[in-house]
């Protein structure tokens, strides 16, 4: 089976996940979303961004609007817990984008911000989002991850997906 394992990454957090990725039964390519890949015909795509304003980058979304016809499965980091109503809406939003395709499940975790935004976020009191012990503890628990721990929790969402495809 020929996997396609492409990723959007600013700060490191996602193109880490990426390349936590194994497979000694399939073949898997890494590549950047940008430049735009000519070439999509692979078997599975995973495909990888960070979450800006409450939904993938833009970079994604472009390439995501262009994907047709295509067995797709979401990883992504962003600074919000991976199962909250955040990430439940940052995930509707990229199925969104991806409504011709088959979306084969989703993976996210958190990310560590970058350190500009991140002092920002501390520093910033005209924020929307005012700084409340729940978003503190949030965003310095952010700056550990992703750590191996998301890794392998990633590797197993990946085999997950590639058995329900390719059942023996």
């Amino acid at each position: 089976m020929n996997i396609l394992i492409l990723y959007s990454s600013v700060t490191g957090n996602t193109q880490f996940l990426a390349k936590s990725l194994k497979s000694s039964e399939h073949t898997l390519t890494f590549q950047p979303v940008y430049p735009y890949p000519k070439n999509l015909d692979y078997d599975i795509i995973f495909l990888g961004f960070w979450v800006y304003r409450g939904a993938p980058d833009p970079r994604m979304i472009r390439l995501m609007q262009q994907i047709k016809g295509k067995r797709i499965a979401l990883f992504g980091t962003l600074s919000a817990y991976p199962h909250s109503k955040h990430a439940q809406k940052v995930i509707a939003r990229a199925h969104k984008y991806l409504a011709d395709n088959t979306i084969l499940g989703s993976f996210l975790c958190l990310g560590r911000l970058e350190q500009k935004r991140y002092q920002r976020k501390f520093t910033n009191p005209g924020s929307k989002h005012p700084m409340d012990e729940e978003r503190k503890e949030r965003l310095l628990e952010g700056q550990k991850h992703p750590n191996q721990e998301d890794c392998k929790n990633f590797q197993a969402f990946f085999e997950k997906i590639i058995k329900e495809q390719n059942p023996k």
